[in-house]
């Protein structure tokens, strides 16, 4: 699929359709942000929804490109897990 897919589309009706994400959730964002350096809108509706019941447990980003995990467990500390390879920032 690609971004005309969704151009009429609500993305908060788009993600709500979605299956249930497991306890951890691996977020990508391509050029998300806006001309003034901020998270465009879709990527701030896109982290309210994995974020929810969840927490940012690591971020990264590289030009043009932003990866976030999130997380259920309240406990879990990525600094303890070796499969997480990303600190928070």
């Amino acid at each position: 699929m690609q971004w005309k897919h969704f151009v009429f589309f609500p993305l908060a009706e788009v993600l709500a359709d979605t299956r249930p994400a497991p306890k951890r959730v691996w977020v990508v964002f391509n050029h998300d942000g806006t001309s003034q350096g901020s998270p465009n809108r879709a990527s701030l509706i896109t982290v309210a929804t994995f974020a929810k019941d969840r927490q940012k447990i690591a971020q990264k980003t590289f030009p043009g490109l932003t990866v976030m995990l999130f997380s259920g467990d309240r406990n879990e500390d990525p600094e303890d897990d070796p499969e997480v390879p990303l600190p928070v920032r």
